[in-house]
């Protein structure tokens, strides 16, 4: 096993105990932690998204064989935890972003169904998007201040997910009385990514890499350690190379509150009110109890 995997592995089985469940969406740093896990002890994978979202076919890959909790949520399955989950947000972050919660409600549900089935920890694959540049945004700032600027943006995020960020996720999920764990932000990985060479993290070419849709590879390192995976069917070929696609949109649940609020004439308020972002002004009415449900 080469260093990076090694790490991983350790820190995995640092934090388990019993039986344990992994966040899965069926992207590359879940997928990694779920087999990873299920060489220590007994797994169930939770994936959360609306009937037909992007993510679910991929999470069912890689989740074969193994217990495998598909949570397919609805509108008002939703309106009905919103209530519960959104004071814990604001509570940490001061602010109800759309993209926030969306970013929460995966694990809240995924949590939800853990604790009905006795499960008492959840793993979550959070980090190798700030330290080793998953997000497209990225990109930009690359090609035009270079690998120095990024390096230090990439740290920055990455101490900004570990310190504020999974703290809201941890919260949500300790609503369900599970304890939410993330390897990859442990200390001593954290440590050692960061001190990776950054231009082996994310991958900038003259031409392009083996990855069907983009010139720009992020996450390089991380794909290219798993390809070898792939190679014994470790993990599915078809998770290696896979674009990123956040929580709240690859469980189609952004889609989802946006079309709650249109549904409850939030773009129209909005308007009238000289107010630009509808969703907001929704999440905001439901937590203040001023949204009927």
């Amino acid at each position: 096993m080469n260093e990076f995997l090694s790490r991983l592995d350790k820190e995995v089985e640092r934090v388990l105990g019993g039986e344990v469940g992994v966040v899965l969406s069926g992207g590359l740093d879940s997928s990694l932690l779920l087999q990873l896990a299920r060489e220590h002890t007994n797994v169930v994978a939770y994936s959360v998204g609306v009937e037909n979202a992007p993510d679910l076919p991929f999470a069912r890959i890689v989740s074969e064989g193994l217990e495998h909790r598909v949570i397919t949520i609805t509108e008002s399955e939703v309106l009905k935890e919103l209530p519960r989950m959104l004071p814990v947000i604001r509570s940490i972050e001061g602010e109800l972003s759309p993209v926030r919660v969306g970013a929460e409600l995966p694990a809240y549900f995924a949590a939800m169904k853990a604790s009905e089935d006795g499960v008492k920890t959840l793993l979550s694959g959070q980090g190798p998007d700030e330290m080793f540049g998953g997000y497209a945004r990225y990109i930009p700032l690359l090609l035009n201040r270079g690998y120095e600027v990024l390096e230090k943006l990439l740290e920055q995020d990455t101490l900004d997910l570990k310190t504020r960020l999974v703290r809201i996720d941890r919260a949500v999920c300790a609503l369900h009385g599970i304890d939410l764990q993330t390897p990859f932000l442990n200390d001593n990985f954290i440590e050692y990514g960061l001190s990776i060479p950054v231009e082996r993290r994310l991958w900038l070419g003259d031409t392009a890499p083996p990855y069907p849709h983009e010139k720009h590879n992020n996450k390089y390192i991380i794909r290219k350690f798993c390809e070898k995976l792939a190679a014994l069917e470790v993990l599915p070929k078809e998770i290696v190379w896979r674009p990123k696609k956040a929580a709240q949109y690859g469980s189609g649940i952004h889609k989802l509150l946006e079309r709650l609020a249109k549904k409850a004439g939030y773009k129209e308020k909005a308007r009238g009110e000289g107010r630009q972002h509808y969703l907001s002004m929704f999440l905001e009415d439901i937590l203040e109890g001023r949204v009927g449900l």
